[in-house]
């Protein structure tokens, strides 16, 4: 599970982890950047806002690695719960 002190890196790895056990290597490996965006969006709708979203599934190419707010934190819980209903 994350913790609030991870970054947001950590954060797209654990739900990339999470959606892939859920629909499958092959159909969630591939996606990136907007396409991932779209995915977190849309797997657990109303969890994350459209920001988050971007913000989450561009943290791998950010040069500075951003820590996780308390309602980001939430907000990731939340998803991963809806994702493995």
């Amino acid at each position: 599970m994350i913790q609030q002190n991870q970054s947001y890196k950590l954060l797209s790895q654990l739900l990339k982890r999470v959606a892939m056990v859920k629909y499958g290597r092959k159909e969630i490996a591939p996606l990136v950047e907007d396409k991932w965006q779209n995915f977190i969006l849309a797997a657990a709708p109303n969890t994350f806002t459209k920001q988050q979203a971007h913000d989450i599934a561009y943290a791998i190419y950010e040069a500075k690695n951003k820590t996780l707010s308390p309602a980001l934190y939430t907000a990731g819980q939340k998803w991963i719960k809806a994702v493995l209903k």
